[in-house]
């Protein structure tokens, strides 16, 4: 097989640990790595998944419309949380303490939970990994005071 020109991304194939083939595809947006999964690759004899051609066209097409969140563009939780509770207040009129509620929520569990972490890198596990109140979280409630 030969080299694939520059900017034109890589192909290639993983199994899971039942043995089913998958398509993947891989390049580069402003400096970082990009992976993607494409679909299942087609066994022998069947008609379902994807033959190399057809994965190949499909890596083509997303190389051109995904859209990637750049590295400086990437928000923590703690600044989309604030982002998104300051959208509260002053657009959507909540109340002064649910606000001051919702501060307290993010300041005391969400942001030191998940800490520097960009929202892309938050998965649902790690999220309800953060589900609280939980023994490990859990505070006396005069120590969660959110003023």
């Amino acid at each position: 097989m030969g080299k694939r020109s520059y900017g034109s991304g890589q192909l290639f194939v993983r199994a899971d640990g039942n043995g089913r083939e998958t398509y993947y595809g891989s390049w580069r947006v402003g400096g970082r790595r990009v992976k993607r999964r494409l679909g299942p690759k087609r066994r022998a004899g069947t008609s379902d998944g994807l033959t190399r051609t057809q994965a190949e066209a499909e890596l083509r097409r997303r190389i051109a419309t995904e859209v990637v969140v750049a590295g400086a563009q990437r928000r923590t939780v703690a600044e989309a949380g604030g982002a998104y509770i300051d959208h509260l207040e002053r657009i959507m009129q909540r109340k002064r303490t649910t606000i001051q509620d919702y501060r307290g929520y993010l300041r005391r569990h969400l942001a030191p939970f998940f800490g520097g972490r960009p929202l892309d890198k938050i998965d649902r596990a790690a999220s309800r990994r953060s589900c609280w109140p939980s023994s490990r979280m859990a505070c006396h409630p005069r120590q969660c005071r959110t003023s």
